[in-house]
């Protein structure tokens, strides 16, 4: 399996990846009527998004899609699907140091100042250690030196939270008794492990 890519924040004019989820109300394409495909081994879900917080609220400025043949073919041809009156325009990913063979060329829609009206948590993640990569699914969020929590209501900033230090605590408790072990250890269930990397579902 393969590292995949996470939507990305721009907050406080830095960039950082979505590195966990508590609420309901992201952008879905499917709420579009559109249906993804994989773009890559690295985006199964077939999309990934750059968010930008701002005004104390939650924007949604590009998306990079993964079009099937119809919704290619009307596309290409500038018919559409529209999104947020923006018809996607062909985009050629930038290479991935995992898939240095990756070659497709696939949807992009930016020039999008759009209100997301999320409600719930965020996890943002910034500087991620490197020793701690797993190459599958989502990296979790103990695994940046720097995490901030956002709590949004309809799309408005409600509450933020530096969450570094809870993270520091957490990533040192894993690797003082060994738990990051049990993720990848071939003789957990692999549902199990499918489910902590592939979720980026968070409590406190």
């Amino acid at each position: 399996m393969t590292g995949q890519i996470s939507d990305s924040f721009d907050y406080r004019n830095q960039p950082y990846s979505l590195v966990g989820i508590r609420g309901v109300g992201l952008f879905d394409p499917a709420q579009h009527g559109i249906k993804p495909v994989a773009i890559s081994t690295a985006c199964w879900r077939g999309f990934f998004c750059i968010y930008e917080v701002a005004d104390n609220a939650l924007f949604l400025t590009t998306l990079y899609i993964g079009l099937g043949n119809e919704d290619e073919a009307t596309a290409v041809r500038g018919e559409g699907p529209k999104l947020f009156g923006k018809v996607p325009s062909r985009y050629p990913l930038p290479k991935l140091k995992w898939m240095p063979n990756h070659e497709s060329s696939d949807f992009k829609v930016d020039g999008i100042r759009e209100l997301i009206p999320f409600t719930g948590g965020l996890l943002l993640g910034k500087d991620f250690i490197q020793d701690m990569y797993v190459h599958g699914g989502y990296q979790r969020a103990y695994k940046f030196r720097e995490v901030h929590e956002m709590v949004f209501d309809s799309g408005r900033l409600v509450e933020e939270h530096d969450r570094s230090a809870q993270m520091s605590e957490l990533r040192e408790m894993i690797l003082s008794e060994d738990r990051e072990h049990d993720l990848v250890n071939p003789r957990s269930p692999i549902q199990k492990w499918i489910k902590q990397h592939f979720s980026r579902q968070y409590e406190f």
